[in-house]
């Protein structure tokens, strides 16, 4: 009989410390609202994981951010704070940006689009005006460095003037070299001594 006690207890103890062990905190979202049924969870060693919501004091939602052992990993979006309008929406990998990203005017327009890789931006990037929609900018980053040709454009959409990259360093402006446009401002800056 008191084999079979202690074989019980010791099942007992086995059963809830596992539970104890193995279990998720969720907490409701500071200044959520109360309709809202989301929780946000922490793992067992208090680490973020899943989906995050956060909101501001007046219960708008600013943030929409996924989790994987604490480190941001896959997409996060935030909000503007006081109307709740889409800002921004980056993809994660292990806490750094990896993949599609936009940035958005208060308005809801588009204001930047590109790509990250590891952190650094990669590929065709693109910055729009607010008012017109027209591009702003555009051209490639190569591992978080300019590279080719930057194209910069007015409101209307005209080609203002094109700089050229090469590994984030300027090397023309409008097609003409730079050492030949500093050789062109040393002549102008040059006076003639007369004594």
């Amino acid at each position: 009989m008191l084999n079979r006690r202690v074989k019980f207890i010791i099942i007992l103890l086995v059963l809830t410390a596992s539970k104890w062990l193995l279990a998720q905190d969720s907490e409701r979202p500071k200044f959520a609202p109360f309709k809202e049924k989301h929780r946000n969870l922490r793992d067992e060693f208090d680490r973020k994981q899943g989906l995050w919501k956060l909101y501001s004091a007046s219960q708008i939602i600013i943030a929409d951010v996924n989790y994987l052992n604490d480190k941001k990993h896959g997409m996060s979006t935030r909000y503007y704070p006081h109307t709740g309008e889409l800002m921004e929406q980056a993809e994660y990998f292990d806490g750094r940006k990896h993949g599609e990203y936009k940035k958005f005017y208060y308005t809801g327009a588009t204001k930047t689009e590109g790509e990250y890789d590891l952190n650094k931006r990669t590929g065709y990037w693109v910055d729009y005006y607010l008012n017109t929609g027209e591009v702003r900018s555009e051209g490639t980053y190569d591992r978080g460095k300019k590279q080719g040709d930057w194209k910069f454009y007015n409101s209307q959409g005209d080609l203002k003037y094109t700089y050229t990259y090469d590994q984030g360093v300027l090397t023309a402006m409008n097609g003409v070299p730079i050492e030949e446009l500093k050789r062109q401002e040393e002549q102008k800056n040059q006076t003639i001594n007369i004594k």
